[in-house]
């Protein structure tokens, strides 16, 4: 079956890190909005500070008149113009009455700033939107020796250029938001991917491990104090407990079955010779027929058994030839019924034991005639395929439901709605299958429409050319 390129789990991964970086991204980016706001807020409060220390340095005051010093300070462009960068300044006395203000702002209307209550250290600053302009406003008190008030100089100049440079910023980030947006998408695919990397070699290396070769062992290097290293060793000593325990069921299955097969095949013998003799009534006789029918299904059994046991044993098949097309013959014989019919070609020849493979054919044809209506038809083909022998075994049963197909095989395996239907142990094609593989061969089943299924093993044919 082939990976799917993301399983759910790196999905999540993938997305929780994607929206991760965007959230760190988007907090980002308004902590650097705000702190870039808030440091050229500072940084115009501080120029303003230093204009609002050198006017108040250029005039006295006296009751409720106002005495310039130095005038050239107030001829200075910025406050006489209108200009990108302009100082609006008023100057009131201690009762907020208006002394003085620059020429600028007689040429502006709407601006009047109300004079605030709080300062700090003699100095307050504000915001003022002046006809859809936002201004900054700073405020200066001007105290005598005994720190009483005497007035007030009011400076304010626009926070445009500030604001644009802050504006700036927010644009470039939302211009280039969607290249960031892909390149997260691609740094959380190939970090998630090269995180779960490790994790799905040792998956890789852990499903070579199978009962045919359990001695095998994880070999991904890892540190033995990481995860990655603790879950190798996790997984090999569970490996290690498992061919211990398979191998003693082998080892008792090999045994039991050894030991029952001589006390069978005798029984067997036995209940032959007494079917031969005339002397029995016809009660006692099906009794010793019926006795005979369950010693044969006892040794079948214990046959399969032998074989399944020695799954990992080194397989002699290879080493024998045998030819399918005789043998096809005489099991043709064996199962003569007008309904199961048989097709295959001449000189077809296998490499593997003919006797294990006439179990193969035994257990699907009988297979076959269990699960379908009496005089249902059975086909049985053969014939070489592109160097390939591919045998198929087609009934019009009651077929095998499609979320099933995939555990038929499996050792004890009963289909659900076979259940009902036989007595078997769900041993037959696991037999079928560990034969077929023994002979480098596979075994699959489709579904035979309208109804029933279809058994198809592929084997390598032999050529003697």
């Amino acid at each position: 079956m082939n990976k799917p390129l993301l399983t759910y789990t790196t999905k999540r991964n993938i997305l929780w890190l994607f929206i991760s970086l965007i959230v760190i991204y988007l907090v980002f980016n308004l902590f650097t909005y705000l702190e870039l706001s808030y440091l050229l807020e500072e940084s115009i409060d501080t120029h303003l500070k230093h204009e609002l220390e050198h006017i108040s340095l250029a005039m006295d005051f006296y009751n409720d008149s106002l005495s310039i010093r130095n005038t050239d300070e107030f001829k200075e462009t910025d406050l006489v113009e209108v200009t990108q960068s302009p100082f609006f300044l008023k100057v009131y006395n201690a009762n907020g009455k208006l002394l003085f203000q620059s020429d600028n702002t007689k040429k502006i209307t709407k601006y009047n700033v109300i004079l605030p209550n709080d300062f700090q250290n003699n100095y307050a600053f504000k915001d003022f939107d002046l006809n859809g302009e936002e201004l900054r406003v700073g405020f200066c008190k001007v105290t005598d020796n005994a720190n009483k008030l005497l007035g007030i100089i009011e400076l304010a100049t626009f926070k445009s250029s500030s604001k644009s440079l802050a504006n700036s910023l927010m644009l470039f980030n939302l211009t280039t938001f969607p290249f960031f947006v892909l390149m997260f998408i691609v740094i959380s695919y190939f970090f998630v991917k090269s995180s779960f990397a490790p994790i799905n070699r040792i998956i890789d290396l852990a499903n070579e491990i199978s009962a045919s070769n359990i001695s095998k062992r994880l070999t991904y290097e890892a540190d033995d104090n990481d995860e990655l290293g603790k879950l190798k060793t996790t997984l090999n000593n569970l490996f290690e407990r498992l061919e211990f325990q398979i191998n003693q069921i082998a080892h008792f299955s090999d045994n039991a079955s050894h030991q029952l097969m001589t006390p069978l095949t005798s029984l067997k013998s036995e209940i032959e010779f007494l079917l031969k003799q005339n002397d029995f009534t016809q009660l006692h006789y099906e009794s010793i027929k019926i006795l005979h029918e369950q010693t044969e299904r006892m040794i079948k059994i214990v046959r399969t058994m032998l074989i399944l046991a020695k799954e990992s044993d080194t397989c002699d098949c290879v080493k024998n030839i045998f030819n399918l097309s005789k043998l096809l013959e005489e099991v043709s014989k064996l199962y003569n019924q007008p309904h199961i019919k048989f097709k295959f070609g001449k000189n077809i020849f296998l490499r593997g034991r003919e006797d294990y493979f006439l179990m193969v054919l035994q257990n699907l044809i009988e297979n076959a005639i269990k699960y379908s209506a009496e005089n249902e038809e059975i086909l049985i083909e053969c014939n070489i395929e592109n160097q390939n022998v591919m045998l198929t075994v087609t009934d019009n049963g009651i077929g095998i439901p499609e979320q099933e197909r995939g555990k038929i095989f499996e050792r004890f395996y009963r289909v659900s709605t076979h259940e009902n239907n036989s007595k078997g142990f769900g041993l037959g094609l696991s037999l079928v299958k560990n034969i077929v593989s023994k002979m480098n061969g596979q075994v699959t089943v489709e579904p035979n429409y309208p109804k029933g299924s279809k058994f198809i093993i592929k084997l390598p044919a032999v050529n003697f050319e």
